[in-house]
């Protein structure tokens, strides 16, 4: 396991961190059917503050166990 957290967004940002997401220069967003507009709003935020640099591409995947799929590039 490489993030916990009962927060989604902060757990996302962990996982990202811990993958060296600042390494890579694009993240593929991949968004779960329980992931609400909100919530891709947050991360899209979180993401402008922590990854600057990095671009950012979001599919709606509508997937039923994960809020969130990443591939990073």
């Amino acid at each position: 396991m490489l993030a916990a957290d009962k927060d989604k967004i902060r757990c996302a940002m962990t996982l990202l961190k811990n993958l060296k997401a600042q390494e890579h220069e694009y993240l593929i967003a991949i968004y779960g059917k329980s992931a609400s507009e909100d919530d891709r709003t947050a991360f899209r935020d979180s993401m402008r503050q922590d990854f600057p640099s990095m671009e950012l591409y979001e599919i709606d995947g509508g997937q039923e166990v994960y809020d969130f799929m990443f591939i990073l590039q």
